[in-house]
């Protein structure tokens, strides 16, 4: 039985089911747990009562440099990602944490 396909990239993978639908569950819950992160920024931001502009500025960034993050327009790297922590008032380790938990499942 084949899954069927869109891209050159699935029909390659459609001979392999199984292992398609196992990339497809990884990639399902990598964007679940993303998204839990981007709520958990903008939960953390809340928290402190701070506005989007209040952040940007103590990250001397544009205001739109956080919409985007917080909307998923714009992913973080590790370093962005501590210096949003310090300007919210956040230990990174309690949003690690709990994107830990996220399984992937609905």
């Amino acid at each position: 039985m084949t899954i069927p396909t869109t891209s050159k990239r699935d029909k390659v993978l459609s001979e392999f089911g199984i292992f398609q639908l196992g990339i497809h569950n990884f990639h399902m819950q990598r964007r679940r747990r993303y998204k839990f992160f981007q709520k958990a920024l903008i939960d953390a931001r809340q928290a402190q009562g701070l506005t989007q502009t209040e952040v940007a500025q103590r990250l001397g960034k544009p205001q739109s440099y956080v919409s985007k993050y917080e909307s998923g327009e714009r992913r973080l790297d590790v370093v962005e990602f501590l210096e949003i922590c310090a300007a919210v008032n956040i230990e990174p380790q309690i949003i690690l944490q709990e994107i830990e938990k996220v399984d992937g499942n609905d």
